[in-house]
């Protein structure tokens, strides 16, 4: 009988602890918009192929720790400037419906990548840890 009475206290005390955890962008995922299918991890100051990417629509899913928070404000400058804010997971640069990502465009250059999570929708409540990278599209060195 004691047991009984201990466990919904316990259960009680993680729910707690793990609501007011801080929230975080863990990292980018270069996506295959025609196959919703993830390219690469984009970490800061990489350099993709122009090449490997030949006739694929692409897309940048934001990763947030916890998976679900309460939106996303992504934003990108360089050769293409985009943003937008994400009230449901996946967190996409140029949107989603359901889950199956929308095509966005990367053409050859420099690009600096931000994201920010927040606890409530469009971006209200508190604002989490935000990340930004660079990366770049280029056409390889013929050596």
């Amino acid at each position: 009988m004691l047991f009984r009475k201990i466990t919904p206290c316990l259960l009680l005390f993680f729910g707690v602890f793990f609501s007011n955890a801080q929230q975080s962008i863990d990292g980018f995922t270069l996506m295959n918009a025609d196959t919703d299918s993830p390219i690469t991890e984009l970490t800061n100051d990489i350099q993709i192929n122009s090449q490997d990417l030949a006739g694929v629509n692409l897309n940048i899913r934001a990763n947030t720790n916890p998976q679900l928070v309460g939106s996303v404000l992504l934003t990108l400058s360089g050769q293409v400037a985009a943003s937008r804010n994400e009230n449901v997971a996946p967190y996409a640069l140029f949107g989603d419906i359901s889950g199956d990502y929308l095509p966005g465009n990367l053409p050859l250059g420099s690009y600096v990548l931000s994201a920010t999570p927040f606890t409530g929708a469009n971006q209200t409540g508190t604002a989490g840890d935000s990340r930004t990278i660079q990366f770049s599209i280029v056409i390889p060195n013929p050596n």
